[in-house]
């Protein structure tokens, strides 16, 4: 960026399809950023996320729901939230980002989220 001390690199270099970004500030790593590739779920694989899931932390509980093709967050005194896929078990509103885990055996375990300044919120499943 001309003028500034902020400088990317793209790995590999050259490529069109770059699978890391790089950020500097000077010459200090400041991030480091991975291509996912953009996921369109089924409706069957949608439905492995639905569920309740509980914050500890929170102390409050949210259920998760399939809608027409979308995943519907419920949470009681709140407007439903649709959450939008953005790469695999990684899901978005504007500004908040879930990632949902998963056990050896492939199912959902619950969820982290990332909330306007809190990081690493944690959902456990509680009913699928």
């Amino acid at each position: 960026i001309a003028g500034s001390p902020f400088t990317f690199e793209f790995s590999p270099a050259g490529s069109a399809r770059a699978k890391t970004l790089r950020a500097y500030d000077g010459s200090t790593l400041s991030g480091t950023f991975e291509r996912v590739e953009a996921v369109t779920p089924t409706l069957a694989q949608l439905r492995a996320y639905a569920g309740r899931y509980a914050s500890d932390e929170l102390d409050v509980v949210w259920t998760i729901e399939v809608h027409d093709s979308a995943l519907v967050i419920k949470r009681i005194g709140n407007a439903d939230t649709v959450i939008q896929p953005l790469a695999a078990d990684m899901f978005t509103t504007i500004g908040d980002y879930m990632r949902f885990t998963r056990d050896a055996r492939g199912s959902i375990t619950g969820f982290t989220l990332v909330s306007g300044g809190a990081r690493g919120l944690r959902f456990e499943r509680v009913v699928r």
